[in-house]
């Protein structure tokens, strides 16, 4: 869920700053304070870094939405395969039918309770990225959460896209 083969590369106004899915944090190896001609150092946005990966930590990954689809899919399909079988259901096609619309509501309830997960973890770093967001702009530089989040993070130069414009 959170690594993406698709995170756009650093570019001359902008550093990106990828997802490590493994230790759930951001990587600290992608930026040098070279790379800002030492406006910022590996130290502050390290800090920054760190209040983001507090709040990443609590969106679920690939393999907790699978785990929860099974525990919400799979008790409930077993219990009602061994019921029909007891009972000696003559419709056999009521359960099944209600077992896919069981199945498909959970489908439906864990996407739309992820989705929620990374909204409010976006809403909360958006708040943390506030905070430290003049400490950076002063010195030229911008914190953004792009489209792609949680997969990258971007700092920008701001003096370097206002001359693109």
């Amino acid at each position: 869920m959170f690594s993406s083969p698709y995170n756009p590369s650093s570019s001359d106004y902008m550093i990106v700053i990828p997802f490590n899915k493994e230790d759930k944090k951001f990587s600290r190896t992608s930026y040098s304070s070279s790379m800002t001609g030492g406006r910022v150092s590996s130290e502050e946005v390290n800090q920054v870094l760190t209040l983001l990966d507090t709040i990443t930590n609590k969106v679920p990954n690939i393999f907790q939405v699978m785990a929860r689809l099974m525990i919400l899919f799979l008790v409930p399909s077993l219990m009602i395969l061994v019921l029909t079988e007891t009972w000696k259901c003559y419709q056999p096609r009521y359960p099944i039918a209600m077992l896919f619309c069981y199945g498909l509501a959970c489908l439906i309830y864990i996407l739309v309770r992820t989705n929620s997960q990374i909204k409010q973890a976006k809403n909360q770093i958006q708040k943390i990225i506030q905070r430290v967001q003049p400490t950076f702009e002063e010195r030229g530089l911008r914190w953004n959460i792009p489209l792609g989040f949680p997969h990258y993070t971007e700092l920008l130069y701001v003096s370097l896209i206002l001359k693109h414009r």
